[in-house]
């Protein structure tokens, strides 16, 4: 349980101080815990969203793991096509 604190510890600070180009990893990672934990698919796809707006804000250049951390909450709530 210590990831899921530390998750949340730091999205306080995100909303205490402000976002920063680190904020867009907790947001997504708070997205995932959304889903995978609590099954709130449309929210924790919604983080994955606001996750990849700051990346752009920002012009993260590490857009790749992003990305892939990012589509975690889109796998949950995007339905399976054959």
């Amino acid at each position: 349980f210590i990831v899921p604190n530390n998750i949340i510890d730091s999205l306080k600070l995100t909303l205490k101080y402000g976002i920063s180009i680190e904020s867009c990893y907790f947001i997504a990672f708070y997205g995932t815990i959304l889903c995978g934990v609590l099954s709130a698919f449309k929210r924790g796809n919604n983080m994955g969203d606001i996750s990849m707006s700051i990346s752009d804000k920002f012009n993260d250049t590490d857009g790749i793991a992003l990305s892939y951390v990012s589509s975690i909450p889109s796998f949950y709530s995007t339905p399976k096509t054959s």
